[in-house]
């Protein structure tokens, strides 16, 4: 009886990774357009981000400095390259 469990579970596990692997199935459920709407997304946002971090780089206070370094954080975390200064 155990073996036949293990082959359940094998079978379970082989449909599992060929529904990973399987690009028209991703096509279906739209997984491609998602990721390309993702990266428009963290695109605008560094963007964004980037444009704010140069508006308050010569400002010299805490608020500022705090601002510029969360804003460095996000853009790491964006797989933005940050630059010093």
């Amino acid at each position: 009886m155990a073996i036949m469990n293990w082959v359940y579970v094998a079978g379970i596990v082989l449909v599992g990774v060929l529904f990973f692997f399987d690009r028209e199935i991703h096509r279906y459920f739209g997984v491609h357009e998602i990721g390309k709407w993702v990266d428009k997304q963290n695109s605008a946002e560094i963007a964004e981000l980037m444009a704010e971090r140069q508006k308050i780089r010569g400002v010299d206070n805490p608020h500022a400095k705090k601002r510029i370094e969360d804003i460095d954080k996000r853009l790491k975390e964006l797989g933005a390259s940050v630059g010093t200064g």
